[in-house]
Formats: C-alpha cells, structure tokens, sequence
C-alpha cells in the first residue's frame, strides 16, 4: 500500500501532489509504476484527488485515474476539498480493516459506516463524504 497524505493544487496541467514546495510537485505525467513500487492500493489523503479535467470519453483524469493508469488495482481519494482531521480520522478505521484481512471495498465501506455517527453528529458528515474508492481490480 502507498499512502500519500500531503495537499494538492492545480496546474495548468492538472492537479498535482505538493510533496516539497513549489518545486515538489508531483502531477499525474509523473506518475509510474516506478512510483508504486508494487503497491496495489494507494491511499491520497488530499485534496480533489479523483477530480481533474473532464476527457468527453473517459471522464475525470485527475491524479486517482493516473495511479490507476500506472498499475494500482484501487485508489482511494477525494473529490473535492477536505479537512485533514475528517480524513485522518477515517484512514486508521480503514488501515484497521484492511489489517484484519479486508479487501480495499470492504474496509473503505466499513470504515466509512463506523463514521456515521460521529459525523452526523457534529455535523461534518460532508467533510468526508467526497471520498471515493476507485478500483481498475474486479471484486476488490
């Protein structure tokens, strides 16, 4: 698994991971299988990862379809802006799941329905419904 939970922001190219500064930016041209390094799930905690601009026949082509393109089976990431503290008490809930032997959709489901409560009643429920998990894998 590859996580990256760092900001976003868009380019004249497209959307693009801020790893360091300005001239960190990771855009989805630099995405590879180089860069998964055998990872089949990655995890992009930042802003409007599965969003980008819109091809008429193949739909989004943000930083999520880019991972998938260079071989993850499934992408987990947003569609529009989060706050870092809904997401970050997400992700361990899904680590959690995934740990006990989960495939990426169920943990992701799972983890999302033990959210409910506490985001219905703080009223953030928004905060983190744009997560979205993305998968080019069948039955994950």
């Amino acid at each position: 698994m590859l996580q990256l939970d760092v900001h976003a922001v868009g380019t004249p190219s497209g959307p693009a991971l801020v790893l360091a500064g300005e001239e960190g930016l990771l855009g989805t041209g630099d995405i590879g299988p180089q860069l998964l390094h055998g990872a089949r799930l990655v995890v992009l905690g930042a802003c409007a990862t599965a969003a980008g601009p819109r091809d008429p026949l193949e739909g989004p082509m943000g930083l999520a379809r880019a991972f998938l393109g260079a071989g993850a089976g499934t992408v987990i990431a947003t569609l529009w802006p989060v706050v870092d503290e809904d997401v970050s008490a997400i992700l361990p809930r899904i680590h959690r799941h995934l740990a006990a032997g989960e495939r990426p959709a169920a943990a992701f489901r799972e983890a999302l329905l033990e959210g409910i409560p506490a985001a219905t009643d703080d009223g953030a429920l928004g905060d983190w419904a744009g997560l979205q998990l993305v998968s080019a894998d069948a039955g994950s």
